[in-house]
């Protein structure tokens, strides 16, 4: 099986950057080495284009970041054009698209303009309606009934499932003559994300020492964007810290994450020396992040959470988890056995303010005003954390739990079979789907009457003097392939076509060296009637 995919691989592991922007980017980037590690895929294809081709810093990272896998996993790994993918693509006996959910009209019409066809499969970290609605609508006419988006959560699941038929139910509203069967939107697949042994529990110890927290400190820990517009409302968690910290001096709370947005600042949140603020700490010091705490914390109330990442991180940890009733957290943490969960409540009439704001602002301001009107019981909270300060060995029984939960359930070496069980049923519904679908629309015929030549293959070219060859050598952006063309076309004219039918980086070489002079047009095919 081939995976191509247009989500980009950026990790480092020691190197802050873009591919610690999101926990998504995180766990994307996990299931396509664990698909390589155990052979469910046989390679990966990664889509550049959408993150710049033309700049070389994007090539360039993505490069390096495939450059730290192990030789075996990255020789498995390839970068590639949409336009190389969709005229000459692989061919290949199965492949599958696989992306974040909001790509998935993307690969849809990429499908549509492709010479052949492939299963889409794309991952919901999370809900975000009306964007996913609209996404839904404007591809629909190529969405094949073997496609799917896999939920990482039940409760991802069934808001999948009722956005999908609440979108159906707009389009047979619409158009009274269409009936319900007849409207092909994807399936909805579950598959829980994973960690790997990069959370193995670390020396305490050293841990503290390296980020300066006091050994006999009581450490709660918080992991994720240092943001309120992000999933990061620390409304519940301060209140509750203060009260604790009247009741035991030595607590100390560390807010560890990503402050790449507008985040709060240490003076915001350091009401006491007892806080700590660690930002864009590097991958390879996850262990000592979690290692460094006693008992991780995270009162989430942002419908943006569908599934907890940094919970499944701590649990693995060995830490006990004090979470929100909310969302994925209770597909990962039992209650009173490996941590606790904290009661939600949601007004409803927050909902219909959501409702309006979703139809014009970008996210995540409509789902940040939501979660200023959720409500996560404070008191609860300080009442489940003071029973794990207090009784350290209730913080070890829960811990080990935790950890067991892990292994058992949401180690990567076990959930991305579910993974590799979803495309292998899209694969068989696709080897069984009858041939014929839509094809893209061709803007080529939409765009025809702009230029005054046809973009057509039928014109002549020549490079001019030898000298333009020594030119083009000497110039930084020259690559083998503009070189073989001005070889060609060196005293003579020569059909464009023929370069065409060379492949696509001959193509673009050719176009590219006729943008900067160095091959000429001799002759243009007029057109002789235009049709209108």
């Amino acid at each position: 099986m081939t995976i191509v995919t247009p989500v980009p691989f950026l990790r480092r592991r020691h190197h802050f950057g873009g591919g610690d922007l999101s926990g998504s980017l995180s766990a994307h980037e996990d299931l396509l080495i664990w698909s390589l590690k155990i052979n469910i895929c046989q390679r990966v294809l990664l889509l550049i284009e959408r993150q710049g081709l033309m700049d070389p810093k994007v090539a360039s990272a993505t490069s390096s970041a495939i450059g730290e896998l192990p030789r075996d996993l990255a020789a498995r790994m390839r970068l590639c054009t949409a336009g190389w993918f969709a005229s000459e693509g692989v061919q290949a006996d199965s492949m599958v698209a696989v992306g974040k959910a909001m790509d998935f009209a993307s690969l849809a019409h990429l499908r549509a303009q492709s010479s052949y066809s492939f299963p889409i499969s794309c991952v919901v970290h999370a809900v975000l309606f009306p964007h996913l609605v609209s996404m839904l609508l404007s591809s629909v006419v190529h969405t094949q009934p073997y496609d799917r988006f896999i939920a990482t959560s039940r409760t991802g699941l069934r808001a999948m499932e009722d956005l999908l038929t609440k979108t159906r139910e707009q389009l047979t509203g619409v158009y009274p003559s269409l009936r319900a069967s007849e409207v092909v939107l994807p399936r909805v697949a579950l598959a829980p994300l994973g960690v790997d042994d990069l959370y193995t529990p670390a020396d305490r110890g050293e841990a503290r020492t390296r980020f300066g927290v006091p050994n006999e400190a009581t450490v709660l820990l918080w992991v994720g964007r240092l943001t309120e517009h992000y999933k990061a409302d620390l409304d519940p968690l301060l209140p509750a810290f203060r009260t604790l910290r009247q009741q035991s001096p030595r607590l100390h709370l560390v807010l560890a994450g990503n402050a790449s947005y507008p985040h709060y600042s240490a003076p915001q949140v350091a009401r006491s020396d007892q806080i700590t603020v660690i930002e864009n700490f590097l991958r390879a010091d996850k262990p000592f992040v979690y290692g460094r705490a006693d008992i991780f914390v995270s009162p989430v109330d942002n419908i943006q959470e569908t599934f907890g990442l940094t919970v499944l991180e701590a649990m693995a940890s060995g830490l006990p988890v004090v979470a929100s009733d909310w969302s994925g957290y209770r597909d990962l943490v039992v209650d009173n056995e490996t941590g606790y969960l904290i009661r939600t409540v949601v007004d409803d009439r927050a909902w219909e303010e959501f409702d309006v704001l979703a139809s014009f602002a970008a996210s995540p301001v409509p789902e940040y005003h939501l979660a200023r009107q959720t409500v996560v019981d404070v008191d609860q909270l300080t009442a489940r954390l003071t029973n794990l300060v207090d009784v350290p060995s209730r913080r070890s029984q829960f811990g080990m739990a935790g950890r067991e939960r892990v292994a058992k359930h949401f180690l990567w070496s076990k959930v991305i079979r579910d993974f590799g069980s979803v495309w292998e049923e899209q694969m068989a519904e696709f080897a069984s789907a009858p041939p014929g679908r839509l094809r893209g629309i061709s803007f080529r015929d939409v765009f025809r009457l702009y230029g005054t030549a046809p973009s057509s293959h039928r014109c002549l070219i020549v490079s001019s003097r030898a000298s333009d060859v020594a030119e083009y050598r000497r110039a930084p952006s020259s690559v083998d392939a503009g070189v073989w063309v001005l070889e060609q076309c060196l005293d003579s004219s020569v059909p464009f076509d023929r370069f065409a039918e060379s492949g696509e980086q001959v193509r673009q070489a050719a176009l590219g060296l006729l943008k900067k002079g160095f091959l000429r047009v001799t002759a243009y095919v007029e057109r002789s009637a235009i049709n209108r």
